[in-house]
């Protein structure tokens, strides 16, 4: 099945859909996950293993927009703030020559290798278009002189 279709599947499935309390636990789970100390996440809403990473992925990214754009509560801002991979914290690393060249290359990638490219260059998961602006942030205020005077590095547009 392609990517595009699973993902109509995805939406199609109440499943996915989990409250505020329930996205807290999959992105607690979903930190774990990513570090590799579990195989498996298990659905709040299902309490049912989810071993597909690009379901994984879905629901962890619909979280993360469902708390980007719908009002948290004060208690859970509190309690979330220091643990989100949204956080302050979140730095961009480049530590290598390649991850520089795949920058330049924005532009004529694909949507689904610039999403692979951010979730590389920060130290804690990001959004794509969250990830975007703090690349183009950090880009801009780390401009040498000269590369500023010739222009070499172009501002990132949505895509």
């Amino acid at each position: 099945m392609s990517s595009a279709s699973k993902i109509l599947v995805f939406k199609k499935d109440k499943n996915n859909n989990l409250t505020e309390k329930q996205c807290e636990a999959f992105i607690k789970d979903y930190k774990d996950y990513k570090n590799g100390k579990i195989s498996k996440i298990n659905n709040p809403k299902t309490n049912k293993p989810i071993g597909d990473t690009e379901r994984i992925k879905y629901i962890y990214d619909k979280c993360k927009h469902n708390y980007e754009f719908e009002g948290l509560s004060s208690s859970s801002k509190s309690k979330s703030s220091s643990s989100s991979p949204d956080s302050g914290d979140n730095e961009v690393i480049l530590d290598s020559y390649s991850k520089v060249q795949d920058i330049l290359y924005m532009p004529i990638n694909t949507l689904a290798q610039n999403r692979k490219l951010i979730e590389s260059l920060f130290s804690k998961p990001i959004i794509l278009d969250k990830g975007l602006h703090k690349l183009k942030e950090y880009l801009e205020a780390n401009r040498t002189a000269s590369a500023s005077k010739i222009n070499m590095l172009m501002p990132i547009t949505r895509f």
